[in-house]
């Protein structure tokens, strides 16, 4: 009868272990997104509450969460600020990017889902929002308000194999083109100007000075005008080594007529080399972003890459374990079939005491 309770109590506690375990999965079961030229609203459904955290993938911006506690999670994505992709796709621009959700709020397991989002914009390009107003040779005495005029993006397209693909991602060395398109009204003029990228995470390489001059023409070669609001550079594609996300920055220099032209051979501190000279005609400076996913499958970055991407709320710099939902029923699995065998060994051991008991005093020590 011992035995059959014992039995039973361990396979309670096996099951309650193995109930705990499924019970806090959770998965998501629709996304919806709406988004205008600045903003990506995003609304997860979950088929239990949510109380995890939620990271942009590829860069170090912290999604903005509303209320947790709840299976509808709305969140709110800047698009400047966390690096959203913006391609075109049918004559329409088009917002893109990942969200790692985390669902524990302090540790980050193997079974985390990484969600797509994508959200049309209506549009074929970006809004150009400046103030005409100016006073002096510097940009000062501005109003307050701003006003609109005129549209430009930034495209990063690789080769019609990668720009055909659904990841819309590029290799290292692969055949790229950097383009600035600018829609402005008559009278108006641009250039691009002083480009970088970035890994998302303080990494910064510069490409061109603040004149549009190249920085290492095998990196990234000068503009060359198409057409009329039309520049392009094409170059071999290339990649941070702890970041296959590269975010593309130039500014876009916005003149009353033609823009003026700079001297790349001259000193960029002389008078006539920097872009203090003659810059009566600008009227303003705009930045343009853009993202693209760089992969390197022949090169191995591991011994670069860094021990943590991505670092849970709620714990210290000293690191944290990470065990999916399958290894922890596992470890439970193991330690409560450790408890049976001990169990049956204890058992078994009494029983085998008992017999050698009656066996050696069959009527009882005393009669």
């Amino acid at each position: 009868m011992m035995v059959y309770d014992w039995a039973a109590i361990t396979f309670l506690i096996l099951f309650l272990c193995f109930l705990t375990i499924d019970g806090v999965k959770n998965k998501i079961s629709d996304v919806e997104t709406d988004c205008d030229e600045n903003v990506v609203n995003v609304t997860l459904h979950f088929e239990n509450e949510f109380n995890g955290v939620i990271h942009v993938k590829g860069s170090d911006c912290l999604a903005v969460v509303g209320e947790k506690g709840q299976s509808s999670i709305f969140v709110q994505l800047l698009a400047r600020k966390c690096f959203l992709r913006v391609y075109k796709e049918l004559g329409t621009l088009w917002y893109t990017g990942a969200l790692h959700v985390q669902m524990s709020e302090t540790v980050l397991q193997a079974t985390d889902p990484t969600v797509p989002i994508k959200c049309a914009l209506d549009a074929d390009m970006l809004t150009i929002k400046h103030n005409l107003k100016r006073t002096g040779r510097k940009m000062g005495g501005r109003n307050d308000e701003e006003e609109t005029l005129g549209k430009a993006w930034l495209e990063v397209r690789g080769s019609a194999i990668s720009t055909l693909a659904t990841t819309n991602s590029l290799d290292v060395g692969e055949h790229t083109l950097l383009s600035v398109y600018t829609s402005l009204p008559g009278g108006m003029s641009a250039r691009p100007v002083e480009c970088k990228v970035e890994d998302g995470r303080g990494g910064v390489q510069a490409l061109t000075d603040e004149r549009g001059c190249t920085m290492d023409p095998q990196l990234l070669p000068s503009f060359k005008i198409v057409s009329p609001g039309h520049w392009a550079t094409a170059f071999p594609a290339f990649s941070f080594p702890d970041s296959q996300l590269v975010h593309y920055k130039c500014i876009l220099m916005i003149c009353s007529g033609e823009c003026p032209e700079f001297n790349c051979s001259e000193d960029i501190n002389s008078t006539r080399g920097g872009r203090d000279f003659q810059d009566e005609a600008i009227l303003d400076l705009v930045e343009l972003y853009n993202s693209v996913e760089v992969t390197a499958p022949n090169i191995d970055f591991g011994y670069l890459r860094k021990e943590a991407q991505i670092q849970p709320q709620g714990l210290d710099e000293n690191g944290w374990v990470c065990m999916s939902g399958p290894k922890v029923a596992l470890v439970f699995a193991t330690l409560g079939a450790l408890f049976l065998a001990a169990v049956f060994a204890t058992l078994l051991l009494l029983v085998r005491h008992r017999r050698r008991y009656l066996k050696r005093y069959q009527y009882g020590l005393y009669t």
